[in-house]
């Protein structure tokens, strides 16, 4: 199996607007790869089956996903590796998702253990490692761990010119983490930095819906509250046409809500 074709054709599925469309795309490849016996290839998908199962927060399956492609690497006695922990990081994460806290904390010092071993500190996987840690510590509402674990992917993720949008998510992190703890300057600093980076960028995924979000939030909170409806409204669209109605989307329905009681149109 060409995986890396797969993919491409997976990634024109959301670019044609048809999120709907990849779970029966992406369960077929699987099976074919499992009677091809390619499992390289099987570890790659099932790695995209969580993100797509975690993103629609249909945690069942996304959980089977994350069982399936440890054992599958254990059995390739890729245990220890740093392509093992890249995949731990993807279970870790979807742990979080899925409300797991404690379970997603303990796979994350795995990944931490595996990187700490066999790559330099100033490695782009670090940074990516801390951008979820970070999350995980926002979830559990310790905004000043989180603010520290983005800190360093700040500084690591700054010398990689070509990851780009990895740096303006990060600093929407930041900015999302600094809206918790009332540092609106600091917050509306990373949230202009972040702008800047995807006002370059021709794409604008769902990445760029992120940024609207947490603009939006930034927006109410200062009860800028008619530019804060435009901002989730453009974030609603860029997320459905990206990646569906995921829970992420709906949250911005509830948000969405709230605002326009503040205006008079509830």
């Amino acid at each position: 199996m060409d995986v890396r074709q797969v993919i491409r054709e997976m990634d024109g599925l959301y670019e044609l607007n048809k999120p709907d469309a990849v779970e029966p795309f992406l369960l077929e490849k699987m099976e074919e790869a499992r009677a091809e016996r390619d499992f390289d290839s099987l570890v790659t998908l099932l790695n995209e089956g969580i993100g797509y199962y975690r993103d629609r927060a249909k945690y069942d399956k996304c959980l089977l996903c994350c069982r399936e492609v440890r054992k599958t690497l254990d059995d390739m006695g890729m245990k220890g590796s740093v392509p093992y922990a890249t995949t731990l990081l993807n279970i870790a994460t979807a742990y979080r998702a899925a409300g797991m806290l404690d379970a997603s904390m303990e796979v994350y010092r795995e990944v931490f253990q595996i990187y700490e071993e066999r790559l330099d500190k100033s490695d782009y996987l670090f940074a990516s490692l801390y951008n979820n840690i970070s999350l995980l510590y926002e979830q559990k509402g310790d905004y000043n761990s989180a603010i520290s674990y983005l800190e360093k992917a700040l500084d690591i993720v700054k010398a990689y010119p070509d990851q780009r949008i990895s740096l303006a998510t990060s600093h929407v992190n930041m900015a999302s983490a600094l809206l918790k703890t009332s540092r609106w300057e600091q917050a509306e600093d990373h949230l202009k930095s972040a702008f800047d980076i995807f006002h370059q960028d021709e794409r604008k995924d769902f990445h760029y819906g992120m940024a609207l979000a947490a603009m939006g939030e930034f927006l109410y909170r200062k009860q800028a509250y008619e530019e804060a409806e435009l901002m989730v409204l453009l974030a609603m669209q860029k997320l459905e046409a990206h990646v569906g109605k995921t829970d992420g989307y709906r949250r911005l329905e509830d948000n969405l809500k709230e605002i326009r009681k503040k205006l008079g149109k509830a």
